[in-house]
């Protein structure tokens, strides 16, 4: 466990900053922005099972989501969109099923609205793996690995990518909410401190204790490959500085 702890040490020292300014497609070709910084301190180490349910009984994990306020109607989601012209004024996400070949087809679901970042979540589901953007009410997108899972405070969100299929990430990001009034396009930005894409191990399940560090439940990569096996389970706690 040592050598697992040092490997993902030296992962973490990767960490960025890297901001979600990624418009949506559309026919004025808005600009893209992006910045990255290194500047973030994290530390992992291990916990005992007893630390994590003592967790699981404390924690934070907020949602705050509305999935009723957009309805799919006729294999469609509509969007409204302000800011752009008129013939712009809403994003329009369309089924497309092919019968003779599923491996094609391209279906949306619609994940609800986050108040606290003022973003839509829009899953996209491809024949073997599913996309996730936050789209805000401007059209600007932010990809992320899954559905978000805030602290109580609502400063900061997660997103947990378990193992899934090869060449798909394993692991997690986390993201800070940042405000800015001055900002009259978008006054929230969303910020990315920490992305951890690895093979070291497949995280089950994550949440946020009283503290604010992310404690994890986490099994081997080998018990996906050989399930017949006993299986491994550990735990660790991620903590930002």
């Amino acid at each position: 466990m040592k050598y697992l702890i040092t490997l993902l040490l030296s992962l973490l020292t990767v960490a960025c900053e890297q901001n979600s300014r990624e418009p949506v497609t559309s026919p004025q070709g808005a600009p893209t922005e992006a910045k990255t910084d290194s500047n973030n301190i994290f530390s992992i180490t291990e916990v005992d099972e007893k630390h994590f349910r003592q967790a699981q009984k404390e924690s934070n994990n907020g949602s705050f989501v509305d999935t009723a306020l957009i309805k799919k109607s006729s294999g469609k989601i509509i969007l409204l969109i302000q800011g752009y012209t008129r013939r712009d004024s809403f994003l329009v996400f369309l089924d497309k099923t092919f019968p003779d070949n599923e491996e094609a087809d391209i279906t949306f679901q619609y994940g609800g609205y986050y108040k606290k970042i003022d973003r839509h979540l829009l899953v996209t589901q491809h024949y073997e793996h599913n996309e996730y953007n936050l789209i805000s009410n401007k059209g600007t997108k932010t990809p992320v690995w899954n559905e978000p899972q805030f602290t109580k405070d609502g400063q900061y969100f997660f997103c947990l990518r378990p193992y899934g299929l090869e060449g798909e990430p394993v692991g997690l990001q986390i993201w800070r909410i940042k405000k800015d009034q001055s900002d009259s396009f978008d006054p929230i930005e969303l910020v990315k401190i920490l992305e951890l894409d690895q093979l070291l191990f497949n995280p089950k399940e994550c949440l946020w204790n009283k503290q604010g560090d992310l404690v994890i439940k986490a099994g081997k990569l080998k018990d996906n490959f050989y399930p017949k096996e006993p299986s491994e389970e550990y735990y660790l706690k991620l903590k930002y500085k």
